[in-house]
């Protein structure tokens, strides 16, 4: 993984004051949310955290750099693809008056509904045949020319 990026949409410029401390949820498949609204105090924290602390976002979409505490969380032992994972916001500072309100499937705008973004790379080596049969493009390989594919799945 290269870099994991999530995305809100502040949909009010009266509450657009963002003052937190972002932390991923310390676990191998992180459960859903059961607790009282607000209670993540049971729930172990990466190491790694990301600080926002910025007034007056504006209205539209803001981008928050998580890479650090994803990839905590995808490369622990027992972490496995289609695991859940989650992102817990903490209050940052003494601002008591700052509020940041995002959008949500709830709100009625579900295209607004905060997303993670996650960029990868990988080198998939040499192919034992020489052509790659799903390789960006239709041309023979040639030697010392790397041949890339891949497989997303959800």
């Amino acid at each position: 993984m290269t870099s994991a990026v999530l995305e809100v949409y502040v949909p009010d410029a009266g509450f657009d004051d963002l003052y937190a401390i972002i932390h991923g949820q310390d676990d191998d498949n992180a459960a859903a949310f059961t607790t009282p609204a607000f209670d993540i105090s049971l729930r172990p924290r990466t190491a790694a955290s990301t600080l926002v602390a910025q007034s007056n976002l504006g209205l539209g979409w803001y981008r928050i750099n998580v890479t650090g505490l994803v990839r905590e969380i995808v490369n622990r032992p027992g972490w496995v693809s289609g695991n859940a994972l989650a992102l817990l916001f903490t209050v940052a500072g003494t601002p008591v008056d700052y509020e940041c309100r995002f959008s949500d499937v709830f709100n009625g705008f579900p295209s607004q509904t905060a997303r993670l973004l996650i960029d990868y790379s990988a080198l998939i080596g040499d192919h034992d045949t020489g052509q790659v049969l799903d390789q960006f493009d239709a041309r023979s390989s040639f030697n010392d020319v790397t041949l890339f594919r891949f497989s997303l799945t959800n």
